[in-house]
């Protein structure tokens, strides 16, 4: 196997590889959203509240553990 044949399949694999988890992280949380907009609407509005309560707190949380780090300066600037 030549050099360019080896680079092109390792290029290929890549390709295809980031292709295909590209489009599943796209479509698997609306499939998700969408399955628990269909069970939210047959469940109580009691199961809803303690659903949504829940949420916030995790979502909070992980805000909370992002935000030092979004707001920490670079060690290194480019000039």
């Amino acid at each position: 196997m030549t050099d360019l044949l080896a680079a092109r399949a390792q290029m290929a694999m890549s390709l295809a590889f980031h292709i295909i988890f590209a489009m599943v992280g796209m479509a698997m949380p609306l499939l998700m959203v969408l399955a628990e907009g269909r069970w939210l609407r047959r469940t109580s509005a009691a199961a809803v509240a303690a659903i949504v309560c829940l949420w916030r707190r995790r979502l909070y949380a992980a805000r909370l553990a992002v935000a030092p780090a979004a707001r920490r300066k670079p060690d290194t600037q480019l000039t």
